[in-house]
């Protein structure tokens, strides 16, 4: 990576932190907290992955690597919010977020999802969505 791409990825990184700052957050009962908890260390293992990519998950950030691809695409399958080919399924993110302006988010996102690997097409979703979301899951 050169020094301009890492410099770019820096800023990128500490402009998405930020505007966690401008989301209101959603929080999850206890039960769903540890549910998706859960998953995650499942997925960490199965992924080859460390505690890393769970907490980048938990800031609401994205990263552009096969790793957190590969964690985001298997937590996401894992707990049935995507389906095995990595597209989302709306009506079961519509339980989980009930307000209108989350939902258009999804929405959107979907419209404009290019379906290429299960993987890719997961992790462009997510992007998509942690880019446009009013909010952030408030997870323990």
């Amino acid at each position: 990576m050169s020094l301009v791409t890492k410099n770019i990825f820096i800023l990128t990184l500490a402009f998405v932190s930020s505007q966690i700052e401008n989301r209101r957050p959603v929080h999850l009962s206890a039960e769903l907290n540890a549910q998706f908890n859960a998953i995650a260390h499942e997925c960490i293992k199965k992924t080859n992955n460390t505690e890393r990519v769970w907490t980048l998950f938990k800031k609401h950030t994205f990263e552009d690597s096969d790793e957190y691809k590969r964690f985001i695409y298997c937590g996401l399958t894992t707990s049935q919010f995507y389906a095995e080919n990595g597209v989302p399924i709306i009506e079961k993110l519509f339980e989980l977020f009930k307000d209108d302006d989350i939902r258009q988010v999804l929405k959107n996102c979907r419209a404009s999802l290019i379906i290429t690997t299960p993987v890719e097409t997961a992790s462009t979703y997510f992007k998509c969505y942690t880019e446009n979301s009013p909010v952030y899951m408030s997870l323990t």
